[in-house]
């Protein structure tokens, strides 16, 4: 990741068919754009987006959903979703995003204002977050997007799947980041990896995310590596 804008703040233009997974949120919502008007995403008519859309296309909420799970010094686990922490790697209690409740992450300085991390949080279904593929999908528009990569140019969706977590079901999407940034000018953008995982319960979903420097294999294969160690607990 980057010198990131994660205010909670997000422009949204309609760039894709469909409405979001939930009908509210602090989102600033772009006057040409059409509102909001279902409970769940529309999963027949998404396009892949080009690397030219440059902005979050839904709401993000900002989560009311206030949880922390403790943490090992092995592990990071939100809820009943857990991941080995990457070796080297320093917990970053400063990561957070609006959207995502009792989010824990490790992170690597690639460039001074450029990191690699990963994460584990909890998607609520009280922000309409109830159904796996639909919020892997809303996940990646709020990330991936210049409300929250500064310099966002856009984005290339290499993965888009159905599979499993430790025998649950799950999503799995992994897109290319791209970024143009004065600041960081070194950073070309990231690999970011998000799992979706369905916990059995009714109130809320797991979240994994992993966003790694882009074309950095060392830094790539270690998400890689962290993404095999995912588990359900309890």
């Amino acid at each position: 990741g980057s010198v990131r804008c994660v205010s909670g703040t997000v422009a949204v233009v309609l760039t894709l068919g469909g409405t979001a997974p939930w009908s509210g949120g602090n989102a600033r919502e772009d006057p040409n754009s059409a509102s909001p008007t279902g409970s769940q995403w529309d999963e027949t008519s998404t396009p892949t987006p080009s690397p030219s859309d440059n902005a979050s296309s839904v709401q993000c909420p900002r989560t009311t959903v206030r949880t922390n799970t403790a943490q090992s010094n092995s592990t990071l686990r939100s809820g009943n979703l857990q991941v080995d922490r990457i070796s080297g790697w320093g917990y970053d209690s400063t990561f957070y995003l609006d959207w995502v409740s009792d989010i824990h992450s490790v992170a690597d300085t690639v460039y001074p204002g450029w990191m690699s991390d990963i994460a584990v949080g909890t998607l609520n279904a009280k922000d309409g977050f109830t159904e796996v593929r639909a919020s892997a999908h809303a996940t990646l528009e709020c990330y991936a997007s210049s409300g929250y990569y500064e310099g966002f140019s856009g984005r290339k969706d290499l993965v888009d799947q159905q599979t499993t977590v430790d025998g649950h079901p799950a999503w799995r999407i992994q897109s290319e980041v791209y970024v143009t940034n004065p600041n960081v000018p070194q950073a070309r953008g990231d690999r970011v990896d998000i799992y979706v995982v369905d916990l059995g319960r009714q109130d809320q979903l797991g979240l994994f995310i992993g966003s790694s420097n882009l074309g950095d294999a060392t830094r790539n294969g270690k998400v890689d590596e962290a993404i095999r160690t995912l588990k359900v607990t309890g």
